[in-house]
């Protein structure tokens, strides 16, 4: 955290702290298999009354066996205490609750109750799971699940909205994309991925459009230190389920300096404060509205000085404006070796007088239903009115599903700031 790698390779939070800004007044809820919370390092820090254990239907969310260490480690990374055991938390001032709900098997239902469980007092929900990162598997939170997230983004903190963050993924070594994720795909969440040590994306780390940053997290040789059970620290914890808990702590610190902001709010900050990081990279772009993207950095790296700066001064932002295109293409065939094109290219338009009050883009989606016998071979773009183009689907060596798509809804931070005014394309190749 602190430049002890490469220097200056950190997240930038000692200047926070120096201001007297630890994540006071702020809950994060750890939605995972359990915390430890009489561990030293968390108790002090422990929120018992909007805590919850969804397995055993008690108040206790205690982790089930020495196995379901993820939880705690994850609790440590936010709000561990001001103390001499562990570490310290990026939030150390912060309050935790513990949601335990995947140590077993889950339900559609346990995981909306989870996401709307006191929404007025837990701020963040920090989940560090998803589908399985495996390079063949499209999943996502089933409906009722769907509108948990949308209700708590909307309704919770008292109108201000809950903040969802969700790890990216770690299917990177299969070829695997967040947007087949549909938790880290959704709208109303946060996907945040994983650098290494030299700020490149983590040989784990997966690519997709509906990526907003990304911050450290650990490697094959330096991993994260954190708390674990049984009152033990580790040395060992890493993934996107280690990027995503300090993501949480750096949000914590923003919502301690400027409780006000709303749940888009948060998402603005990031966008406009987010570092650019390898930039040698040669998937960025400048997109329409000047923000420099990435598939495998969002908007790029977390900095929580800039955050909680930016957080202080920002002017939030007006009320939510959507717009639904509802145009419909049924029954068209992918072309296929037609004098070697086999792209199909979708337009669609939007006026000044249908986008209405859409002034600004922010997310974007784009629902499919495409039936074909092998799925892995199929690659979705769409590109906006101003050039930017956003790699929806990828194709995937290790998905041989012959169920094509039916339906998904993948999307896209890509054109973030942009106007919707003009002519959308969107591309369907099977190669």
């Amino acid at each position: 955290m602190n430049g002890l790698g490469l220097r200056g390779n950190d997240i930038n939070v000692l200047p926070v702290w120096k201001r007297g800004i630890n994540g006071s007044g702020v809950v994060v809820s750890v939605v995972d298999d359990g915390v430890d919370f009489n561990h030293p390092d968390l108790f002090f820090n422990y929120n018992p009354e909007s805590s919850w254990d969804f397995t055993r239907k008690t108040g206790e969310p205690l982790p089930g066996s020495p196995s379901d260490a993820h939880g705690t480690r994850c609790a440590g990374q936010i709000a561990a205490v001001k103390n001499d055991v562990c570490g310290m938390g990026v939030a150390y001032g912060a309050k935790f609750a513990a949601e335990r709900l995947i140590a077993n098997m889950t339900t559609d239902a346990l995981e909306a109750m989870a996401f709307n469980f006191k929404f007025h007092d837990n701020d963040i929900y920090s989940s560090s799971w998803g589908p399985e990162d495996n390079g063949e598997t499209v999943d996502g939170p089933g409906y009722l699940t769907q509108q948990a997230l949308r209700v708590g983004a909307t309704k919770g903190r008292r109108g201000k909205g809950s903040i969802f963050v969700f790890a990216s993924g770690n299917g990177g070594l299969f070829g695997d994309n967040c947007n087949f994720d549909g938790y880290a795909n959704s709208p109303y969440t946060i996907s945040v991925g994983a650098v290494a040590v030299d700020g490149r994306i983590a040989s784990y780390g997966e690519q997709c459009a509906a990526h907003l940053a990304v911050t450290y997290s650990g490697n094959s040789n330096i991993m994260i230190a954190t708390t674990d059970v049984d009152g033990t620290c580790t040395r060992k914890h890493s993934g996107t389920s280690a990027a995503a808990p300090i993501a949480a702590g750096m949000i914590a610190l923003m919502l301690s300096a400027r409780p006000a902001l709303q749940w888009r709010d948060i998402q603005h900050v990031i966008v406009k404060t987010a570092k650019e990081t390898d930039p040698a990279d040669v998937d960025w772009q400048v997109n329409g509205a000047g923000y420099h993207v990435s598939h495998k950095y969002g908007f790029g790296l977390l900095d929580a000085d800039a955050l909680v700066r930016e957080a202080i001064v920002h002017k939030l932002v007006p009320s939510q404006a959507l717009y639904f295109a509802t145009e419909d293409h049924p029954n068209v065939e992918i072309p296929f070796g037609v004098l070697g094109r086999n792209v199909l290219d979708i337009a669609m338009h939007i006026s000044e007088t249908q986008a209405g009050q859409l002034v600004r883009l922010e997310h974007v989606t784009l629902t499919v239903r495409i039936y074909h016998q092998e799925r892995r071979f199929l690659t979705i773009k769409l590109i906006s009115p101003a050039g930017t183009l956003s790699i929806l689907a990828t194709e995937r060596s290790y998905d041989d599903s012959n169920e094509g798509y039916l339906p998904w809804t993948f999307t896209t931070v890509r054109c973030w700031g942009e106007s919707p005014v003009g002519k959308w394309i969107v591309q369907v190749s099977d190669s």
